[in-house]
């Protein structure tokens, strides 16, 4: 089965479609193991992004806060761990290695609240995720894929994100704000 998906480029305010095939992103993504997601489910789904995270990132905190914004427009939010530092390790892996139906609170209080127990577990959930951060090409959190493989890296914020979902902002050319004047 071929993958078509629809990229927009805005130039001279028009607006063309450029088609990307069958994106290698698209497939990794596909093959991440469920294991590795704390998956923010919108109720009504229009979207998904990917998300490679660290609890000490203050851009993947931000993110976080925003969270509702994404869920709430129709976007599940799939989070995949990326430790930044030692440190982050132990306490990504206790998130990750949690019971399911604990994985969501112990991230919202690791990233909003900044409180965490680690400990480890038995699943390399650290190295199975940095497989796939590896062949994604991830150097930094938050990194954000979108559902056609896209990869938007840095903070953007939901609205700027849903823009680029519904075709009002270019993914391609988006800088982050403090670049945009220079």
């Amino acid at each position: 089965m071929s993958l078509l998906t629809i990229s927009l480029a805005v130039s001279e305010d028009k607006i063309t479609y450029q088609a990307i095939e069958n994106s290698p992103n698209k497939t990794i993504l596909d093959k991440i193991d469920p294991e590795l997601l704390v998956i923010y489910p919108a109720e009504q789904e229009r979207y998904t992004i990917t998300v490679f995270t660290d609890v000490f990132c203050p851009y993947c905190r931000k993110l976080h806060q925003n969270l509702n914004q994404f869920t709430d427009n129709g976007i599940t939010v799939r989070f995949v761990p990326f430790p930044l530092t030692r440190d982050s390790n132990p306490v990504l892996e206790s998130i990750w290695c949690a019971p399911k139906d604990q994985q969501q609170f112990l991230l919202d209080v690791g990233m909003l609240q900044m409180k965490f127990k680690a400990q480890s577990c038995d699943f390399p959930v650290i190295d199975e995720a940095r497989k796939f951060s590896k062949e994604l090409k991830v150097y930094g959190t938050p990194s954000i894929f979108l559902e056609d493989g896209r990869k938007v890296s840095g903070f953007m914020s939901p609205a700027e994100i849903i823009d680029g979902l519904e075709g009002r902002l270019n993914f391609d050319e988006w800088r982050p704000a403090h670049l945009r004047n220079q």
